[in-house]
């Protein structure tokens, strides 16, 4: 536990006691910098049965049903990245931009390199990979400007580990590169500035497009996304590090898009107020008015989804709480609350569920948006959005550190795809059946795949993880399948989109 105690040793002062960079999170930071071999001797590598099904509840699916039937899914091409065995890619997961001549899969390493590989060959863009000069393991978001044809890909940098490296930073299309840093209030001397370990979303905020995340330190950054001025309201004080990707939404119905971000809170005074052990899910205003808050007595490290799953197609707010407090109420649980943050259904799962964030699907083809949510030991289940309980549950043989994704493949529901530390599972999203198990054994993988629209018309995966010696890229494609991947009640990527919004359903304000 040498890679721990060493975060945890630096002792991360603000002013609510210790920053969370040094508590449960930095845990993974240490576990990512081993092979496969000592990631699954350091934890488990097979994951337990799971309990009884609650009364009412649909059977939970057996453990990698071999027998099922498998998908038509071959390998197009595969990419090495000398990286190293302690700086491969982990947490941050791959995002969908428009670079070079078309379509290329973008992400970042530990070791500070973001990659650009061309979706169709693989092949590495020109100016690329580019040297952000911290880690990086948050997932990179892109925007979109009228008239310009390449994205400007937006990545936090610095990680717990290296909290006081980084910040947001641009990859400009003209191949330059910018960094704002995330300053400290005075009267935390731990770091001037902080890193960003959440990814950036991007959305209409205040009239103009914006880019939102927390930062390692105790502020909250709206800025606008092109110019890169500071947005009014803003820094905005959360009291501690921040881990979870924030959404953007107009859950409030209003006309106006608001922000909608998980969080932690740690023992101790911050700025004149007492603060307890737990978490928050809060929602903000464009301008930084805080419009409700519901606090737990355990942390939301997990990115919080938005879609309309509660009843009568309600918005509703979904995350996931962490293991940080283990004598917490709500300690290992999946809660979604309402439009005002009034708790609506809290779920303990058999695992750990604060890693891991929620993905909103139509994945049994019915016209409402079930939630999608992934367990440490190895879990995955599907939940109804209405109440919590449990449609169907997977057991998978290895350890969950990523989100779900899903694929539509034409039939009247979708594949679900998760990532583990030993290879990837396709289920199916009726019932949680495994069609393809363990696809390509050996590489670890701690974030989402990709699911895209490939230029000669099949649904592309993409997963990037990492072996003994180095990081892998994989992209393999579905033959015959020519769905929109973005439709409708499908969860393509980490966070919904490539701009990370979160949002599955909710109505969302355009510039």
């Amino acid at each position: 536990m040498e890679g721990i105690e060493g975060v945890m040793g630096k002792g991360y002062k603000t002013r609510a006691a210790v920053r969370l960079a040094g508590v449960g999170i930095s845990g993974l930071v240490m576990v990512v910098a081993v092979g496969p071999g000592g990631l699954m001797a350091s934890v488990a590598a097979t994951a337990k049965s799971s309990a009884a099904v609650e009364a009412g509840h649909e059977a939970v699916t057996a453990v990698s049903d071999l027998t099922a039937r498998r998908l038509p899914l071959h390998e197009v091409w595969r990419v090495r990245l000398r990286n190293g065995p302690h700086d491969g890619v982990a947490l941050g997961s791959p995002s969908i931009a428009t670079l070079g001549r078309g379509a290329a899969v973008v992400f970042g390493d530990r070791s500070g390199d973001v990659y650009a590989l061309n979706l169709a060959t693989g092949d590495t863009l020109p100016g690329w990979p580019k040297d952000v000069g911290a880690p990086v393991t948050s997932t990179p978001s892109v925007l979109k400007r009228p008239g310009v044809a390449h994205d400007t890909v937006l990545v936090g940098t610095g990680n717990a580990a290296e909290p006081c490296a980084g910040g947001y930073q641009w990859l400009l299309p003209t191949g330059a590169q910018v960094l704002v840093q995330a300053p400290n209030p005075s009267t935390d001397h731990a770091c001037r500035a902080d890193g960003v370990f959440a990814g950036i979303a991007i959305g209409t905020l205040g009239g103009v497009t914006a880019a939102v995340a927390g930062s390692l330190g105790q502020d909250t950054y709206a800025m606008n996304a092109t110019t890169r001025a500071i947005l009014r309201g803003f820094p905005w004080f959360q009291a501690d590090s921040n881990f979870a990707t924030p959404s953007i939404a107009d859950v409030k119905g209003d006309g106006v898009n608001q922000i909608i971000e998980g969080g932690a809170q740690t023992a101790g005074l911050a700025d004149h107020k007492k603060y307890t052990n737990g978490g928050h899910i809060r929602i903000l205003s464009a301008t930084g008015r805080l419009l409700c808050e519901d606090t737990t007595d355990e942390s939301v490290n997990s990115s919080p989804a938005v879609g309309k799953f509660l009843a009568d197609s309600a918005v509703g707010i979904v995350a996931g709480t962490g293991p940080t407090f283990p004598t917490a109420s709500l300690h290992d649980e999946v809660i979604a609350v309402d439009a005002d943050c009034n708790l609506v259904w809290a779920h303990k799962l058999s695992g750990t569920t604060g890693y891991e964030s929620p993905a909103l699907a139509d994945v049994l083809g019915n016209g409402a948006l079930q939630v999608l949510v992934t367990t440490h030991s190895g879990g995955v289940y599907a939940l109804n959005g209405v109440n919590g309980a449990t449609l169907w549950h997977a057991q998978l043989r290895h350890d969950i550190f990523g989100s779900p994704v899903t694929a539509e493949l034409g039939t009247d529901h979708q594949v679900v795809v998760v990532a583990t530390i030993d290879g990837f599972d396709v289920l199916t999203g009726k019932n949680g059946r495994v069609l393809d198990a363990t696809v390509i054994r050996t590489t670890a993988f701690q974030n989402a795949p990709l699911v895209t629209k490939d230029p000669n018309g099949s649904i592309g995966i993409t997963v990037v993880g990492y072996q003994l010696r180095d990081s892998v890229a994989t992209h393999f494609e579905i033959d015959a399948s020519d769905d929109d991947v973005d439709a409708p009640g499908t969860w393509p990527q980490f966070h919904h989109d490539a701009q990370l919004t979160g949002n599955a359903s909710a109505p969302i304000v355009q510039p």
